[in-house]
Protein backbone atom coordinates (compact mmCIF):
# COMPACT_ATOMS: atom_id res chain seq x y z
CA UNK A 1 0.00 0.00 0.00
CA UNK A 2 2.89 2.39 0.79
CA UNK A 3 4.43 1.74 -2.61
CA UNK A 4 1.19 2.59 -4.37
CA UNK A 5 0.82 5.77 -2.31
CA UNK A 6 4.44 6.77 -3.02
CA UNK A 7 3.97 6.20 -6.75
CA UNK A 8 0.74 8.23 -6.67
CA UNK A 9 2.49 11.15 -4.91
CA UNK A 10 5.39 11.04 -7.37
CA UNK A 11 3.04 11.08 -10.37
CA UNK A 12 1.21 14.11 -8.96
CA UNK A 13 4.52 15.87 -8.22
CA UNK A 14 5.84 15.31 -11.77
CA UNK A 15 2.49 16.32 -13.21
CA UNK A 16 2.52 19.48 -11.07
CA UNK A 17 5.97 20.44 -12.27
CA UNK A 18 4.88 20.25 -15.89
CA UNK A 19 1.44 21.85 -15.67
CA UNK A 20 0.04 25.32 -15.24
CA UNK A 21 -0.14 26.48 -11.60
CA UNK A 22 -2.01 29.40 -10.02
CA UNK A 23 -2.28 30.95 -6.58
CA UNK A 24 -4.96 33.20 -5.16
CA UNK A 25 -7.20 34.34 -2.34
CA UNK A 26 -10.88 33.81 -1.60
CA UNK A 27 -13.17 35.70 0.79
CA UNK A 28 -16.86 35.58 1.39
CA UNK A 29 -19.78 34.99 3.68
CA UNK A 30 -21.35 31.74 4.73
CA UNK A 31 -24.67 30.92 6.29
CA UNK A 32 -23.66 28.11 8.65
CA UNK A 33 -26.01 25.84 10.52
CA UNK A 34 -25.98 22.67 12.54
CA UNK A 35 -27.78 19.55 11.33
CA UNK A 36 -28.83 16.39 13.12
CA UNK A 37 -26.92 14.07 10.82
CA UNK A 38 -26.46 14.56 7.12
CA UNK A 39 -28.93 17.04 5.58
CA UNK A 40 -31.39 16.62 8.45
CA UNK A 41 -33.17 19.61 9.93
CA UNK A 42 -32.63 21.20 13.32
CA UNK A 43 -34.21 24.28 14.89
CA UNK A 44 -31.84 27.16 14.18
CA UNK A 45 -31.57 30.85 13.44
CA UNK A 46 -29.69 32.08 10.41
CA UNK A 47 -26.66 34.32 10.60
CA UNK A 48 -23.91 35.31 8.20
CA UNK A 49 -20.30 34.55 9.11
CA UNK A 50 -17.04 35.21 7.25
CA UNK A 51 -14.60 32.84 5.58
CA UNK A 52 -11.14 33.61 4.13
CA UNK A 53 -8.73 31.36 2.29
CA UNK A 54 -5.64 31.07 0.16
CA UNK A 55 -5.51 28.50 -2.60
CA UNK A 56 -3.25 26.76 -5.05
CA UNK A 57 -4.64 25.54 -8.38
CA UNK A 58 -2.94 22.95 -10.54
CA UNK A 59 -4.12 22.02 -14.01
CA UNK A 60 -4.44 18.26 -14.62
CA UNK A 61 -6.19 18.50 -17.96
CA UNK A 62 -7.80 21.22 -20.05
CA UNK A 63 -11.02 20.90 -18.04
CA UNK A 64 -9.88 19.43 -14.71
CA UNK A 65 -7.99 21.35 -12.01
CA UNK A 66 -7.00 20.39 -8.46
CA UNK A 67 -7.53 23.27 -6.02
CA UNK A 68 -6.58 22.71 -2.37
CA UNK A 69 -7.18 25.60 0.02
CA UNK A 70 -6.29 26.70 3.53
CA UNK A 71 -9.38 28.42 4.92
CA UNK A 72 -10.56 30.08 8.13
CA UNK A 73 -14.30 29.58 8.55
CA UNK A 74 -16.68 30.42 11.35
CA UNK A 75 -19.29 27.66 11.71
CA UNK A 76 -22.12 26.88 14.12
CA UNK A 77 -25.56 28.35 14.67
CA UNK A 78 -28.14 29.57 17.13
CA UNK A 79 -29.92 26.36 18.15
CA UNK A 80 -33.47 26.48 19.54
CA UNK A 81 -34.73 24.25 22.31
CA UNK A 82 -38.22 24.41 23.71
CA UNK A 83 -38.19 25.44 27.35
CA UNK A 84 -41.05 26.23 29.69
CA UNK A 85 -43.66 27.84 27.36
CA UNK A 86 -40.99 29.40 25.12
CA UNK A 87 -38.03 28.71 22.89
CA UNK A 88 -34.55 29.24 24.28
CA UNK A 89 -31.62 29.82 21.94
CA UNK A 90 -28.04 28.73 22.48
CA UNK A 91 -25.23 30.27 20.41
CA UNK A 92 -22.82 27.59 19.19
CA UNK A 93 -19.89 29.32 17.47
CA UNK A 94 -17.06 27.15 16.17
CA UNK A 95 -14.00 28.53 14.35
CA UNK A 96 -12.15 26.14 12.08
CA UNK A 97 -8.99 25.97 10.04
CA UNK A 98 -10.33 24.04 7.04
CA UNK A 99 -8.48 22.25 4.26
CA UNK A 100 -10.81 21.72 1.26
CA UNK A 101 -9.29 19.41 -1.37
CA UNK A 102 -11.46 20.43 -4.32
CA UNK A 103 -11.49 19.45 -7.96
CA UNK A 104 -12.65 22.08 -10.45
CA UNK A 105 -14.31 20.92 -13.66
CA UNK A 106 -14.37 23.22 -16.72
CA UNK A 107 -13.05 26.81 -16.83
CA UNK A 108 -15.32 29.83 -17.40
CA UNK A 109 -18.45 28.38 -15.82
CA UNK A 110 -17.42 25.51 -13.59
CA UNK A 111 -18.31 23.02 -10.86
CA UNK A 112 -16.19 22.45 -7.76
CA UNK A 113 -16.45 19.28 -5.65
CA UNK A 114 -14.31 17.54 -3.08
CA UNK A 115 -13.73 16.52 0.51
CA UNK A 116 -12.87 18.90 3.32
CA UNK A 117 -11.26 18.39 6.71
CA UNK A 118 -11.48 21.05 9.41
CA UNK A 119 -9.57 21.50 12.65
CA UNK A 120 -11.35 23.30 15.51
CA UNK A 121 -9.25 26.26 16.66
CA UNK A 122 -11.71 28.05 18.97
CA UNK A 123 -15.33 28.23 20.03
CA UNK A 124 -17.69 29.47 22.73
CA UNK A 125 -18.79 25.97 23.73
CA UNK A 126 -17.77 24.02 26.84
CA UNK A 127 -15.31 21.20 26.08
CA UNK A 128 -17.78 18.66 27.48
CA UNK A 129 -20.17 19.40 24.57
CA UNK A 130 -17.56 19.08 21.80
CA UNK A 131 -17.75 15.59 20.32
CA UNK A 132 -14.88 16.00 17.85
CA UNK A 133 -12.17 18.59 17.17
CA UNK A 134 -11.99 17.39 13.55
CA UNK A 135 -14.78 18.05 11.07
CA UNK A 136 -14.83 15.94 7.89
CA UNK A 137 -17.30 16.63 5.08
CA UNK A 138 -17.87 17.46 1.43
CA UNK A 139 -18.08 20.59 -0.73
CA UNK A 140 -20.07 21.32 -3.85
CA UNK A 141 -20.09 24.68 -5.66
CA UNK A 142 -20.90 26.41 -8.93
CA UNK A 143 -18.70 29.22 -10.14
CA UNK A 144 -18.04 31.66 -12.92
CA UNK A 145 -14.65 33.13 -13.84
CA UNK A 146 -14.29 36.67 -15.23
CA UNK A 147 -10.61 37.26 -16.11
CA UNK A 148 -8.68 36.98 -12.80
CA UNK A 149 -11.79 37.19 -10.59
CA UNK A 150 -14.33 34.46 -9.90
CA UNK A 151 -17.61 34.13 -8.02
CA UNK A 152 -18.79 30.91 -6.37
CA UNK A 153 -21.99 29.75 -4.70
CA UNK A 154 -21.57 26.52 -2.78
CA UNK A 155 -22.62 24.24 0.04
CA UNK A 156 -20.76 22.25 2.67
CA UNK A 157 -22.09 19.30 4.67
CA UNK A 158 -20.16 17.82 7.58
CA UNK A 159 -20.27 14.04 7.83
CA UNK A 160 -18.90 13.68 11.38
CA UNK A 161 -20.76 14.88 14.48
CA UNK A 162 -18.93 17.80 16.08
CA UNK A 163 -21.23 18.73 18.99
CA UNK A 164 -23.09 16.72 21.61
CA UNK A 165 -25.00 19.15 23.85
CA UNK A 166 -27.46 18.05 26.49
CA UNK A 167 -27.38 15.05 28.76
CA UNK A 168 -29.20 11.77 29.28
CA UNK A 169 -32.18 11.33 26.98
CA UNK A 170 -31.87 14.96 25.84
CA UNK A 171 -28.40 14.46 24.34
CA UNK A 172 -28.23 15.29 20.63
CA UNK A 173 -25.42 15.27 18.07
CA UNK A 174 -24.91 18.00 15.49
CA UNK A 175 -22.93 18.18 12.24
CA UNK A 176 -21.75 21.38 10.55
CA UNK A 177 -23.33 22.57 7.30
CA UNK A 178 -23.10 25.85 5.38
CA UNK A 179 -24.19 27.71 2.28
CA UNK A 180 -21.37 29.93 0.99
CA UNK A 181 -20.91 32.87 -1.35
CA UNK A 182 -17.29 33.56 -2.26
CA UNK A 183 -15.28 36.00 -4.36
CA UNK A 184 -11.82 34.89 -5.44
CA UNK A 185 -8.88 36.45 -7.18
CA UNK A 186 -5.98 34.78 -8.99
CA UNK A 187 -2.81 36.52 -7.76
CA UNK A 188 -0.27 34.53 -9.80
Amino acid sequence: MRKIFTIFVLIIAFKAASQEQKFGIIAGVSNPTLTEGTLEAVNFRYGLRPHFSVFYEMKFHNKIHFRPRLMFASQGSMVASYGYNSYQYADYTLNYLDVPLDFKFWNKVYVVAGPQVGFLISGNIPDSQIKSNIDFGGNLALGVRIHKVFLELGIYQGLTPVLEPGSGIYKETYNNAAARFSVGWYIL
